[in-house]
């Protein structure tokens, strides 16, 4: 069989778990490689999913993996807890880079539209890490250690990047990084992420239990497009991450499920829908090529499709 628990005699939902391969059950990270691949980083490893299911990447396992991504060079740039990064290249083992600065706790990782590797740590800010040098190496241009306390980087439909902190959301502009707070509009300046919207809209989360906001940037200011909480399309203020779509399609992974919202209707995915928990992961969700839905919950990994936003949300 294909290991997979289908719900919901419609197959809406399925659910990935270790009895299906998955290393192990809390999902951090997710990433659709630009060669197709399909990777999940969890506590014990990363897996690829292929078309006989979830296989162990050798070399992972062991490794708590919170964040990755894909170098220009199409390597596999892997985060672990306490082992520092990870470099794997197709078909070798994973090899530890060296990092130019003293054992960052690392966060986030992003690319940039030049090409340019960002590490969001919480000690030592945003580092930018040339590529064109044979190993990894810092580059001093493109350095703020201003910005620290980095939890997650997001690029726009501009190329634009953008961290958030725990004090406050910043954009890189110019080679300088530029910071909004409370007083431009931000509901606190403690972040817990950043996304941003086909449209070139952000979305941003908060640490503590505030709901989230979408902004859009006009000139130097930040203007608040929308709030989402309690009695504004959620049933709860703690928000991890949201995801949108081209048409509007809000996805928002709580501590009570996942909610998808569209205009004014609002549906709430939780247990009862067939998630294995409610309780969602701050990072790890992506909407893929084929419009599913994507997210690690505390007890597994889970893909809604795009066919449940008609049946869930007839508009």
């Amino acid at each position: 069989g294909t290991n997979l628990v289908k719900l919901l005699g419609r197959g809406q939902l399925t659910v990935h778990q270790e009895d299906a391969g998955l290393p192990q059950g809390l999902v951090w990270s997710l990433l659709r490689a630009r060669s197709g691949g399909f990777y999940a980083a969890t506590n014990d490893g990363v897996g690829k999913l292929g078309p006989g299911g979830w296989s162990t990447l050798p070399g992972t396992r062991g490794l708590a993996c919170y964040t990755m991504m894909e170098d220009q060079d199409g390597a596999l740039l892997m985060a672990t807890s306490p082992n520092g990064l990870y470099r794997l290249r197709p078909g070798e083992p994973p090899r530890k880079v060296t990092l130019p600065v003293a054992d960052p706790r690392i966060n986030a990782l992003a690319l940039d539209r030049e090409g340019r590797a960002w590490i969001g740590s919480s000690s030592q800010g945003a580092i930018p890490l040339d590529p064109k040098e044979s190993a990894l190496a810092l580059d001093p241009k493109a350095w703020n250690e201003s910005l620290v306390n980095v939890t997650s980087f997001a690029l726009d439909a501009g190329g634009g990047l953008w961290a958030s902190t725990l004090q406050g959301l910043f954009r890189l502009e110019r080679g300088t990084w530029r910071r909004f707070r409370i007083r431009d509009g931000l509901l606190a300046d403690g972040l817990l992420g950043v996304t941003c919207s086909p449209d070139g809209a952000i979305w941003v989360t908060y640490d503590e239990p505030q709901g989230a906001s979408r902004f859009h940037l006009a000139g130097d200011s930040l203007v608040l497009d929308r709030h989402i909480g309690p009695g504004k399309g959620l049933g709860t203020a703690m928000v991890f991450t949201v995801r949108e779509t081209p048409d509007r399609t809000v996805w928002v992974n709580t501590d009570l499920g996942v909610y998808i919202l569209k205009g004014e209707e609002s549906r709430r995915l939780g247990r009862g829908f067939g998630l294995p928990a409610e309780d969602c992961t701050a990072h790890s969700a992506i909407l893929d090529r084929d419009g599913a839905y994507w997210t690690g919950t505390a007890n597994g990994l889970i893909r809604i499709t795009p066919q449940a936003i008609s049946d869930l949300l007839p508009i």
